[in-house]
């Protein structure tokens, strides 16, 4: 986390036009909500109702473990990348994305000129992801407010 916030700040952005927070302490706050193989279709069917959507300015999900792997690529990547000229602001606080999620995020971000907010609490282990991150954030042009903390 702290190779990312050098690097944003070393490269990128000036402090008064874009507020960063990149922190590793762990935050105490409502539970979480745990994923159950029983929710499965009630994901799928939220998928399915946020994927005809092509005006969503605001994303979140928020403190919920999402369904295992493949569930983001292809349930919830589509949505975002259906939204990429209309959303604003992005929030996947305390969701579990896995390292394999951060560069499909990146890319997402890389093209969406409109995002302004980026709400993610990752675990950024690699360098790899931490450097295709933080290229999306440095070459995005309205992005201000960027929260990468952890939960």
């Amino acid at each position: 986390m702290e190779r990312l916030e050098k690097d944003l700040n070393k490269q990128g952005k000036e402090k008064k036009d874009v507020q960063i927070i990149a922190s590793s302490q762990r935050k105490v706050s409502q539970p979480k909500t745990w994923y159950h193989a029983d929710l499965l279709p009630r994901w799928d069917a939220f998928a399915v109702a946020q994927s005809s959507n092509h005006s969503l300015e605001c994303f979140e999900l928020l403190r919920v473990e999402l369904p295992p792997a493949p569930f983001f690529t292809q349930k919830l990547l589509p949505i975002l990348n259906n939204n990429s000229k209309s959303l604003m602001r992005l929030q996947l606080r305390g969701c579990d994305l896995g390292s394999s999620d951060v560069g499909k995020i990146a890319r997402f971000v890389k093209k969406s000129k409109q995002l302004d907010t980026l709400d993610l609490s990752v675990a950024l282990d690699s360098l790899r992801d931490t450097k295709t991150l933080s290229t999306a954030i440095k070459s995005h042009p309205k992005l201000k407010f960027i929260n990468l903390s952890k939960w």
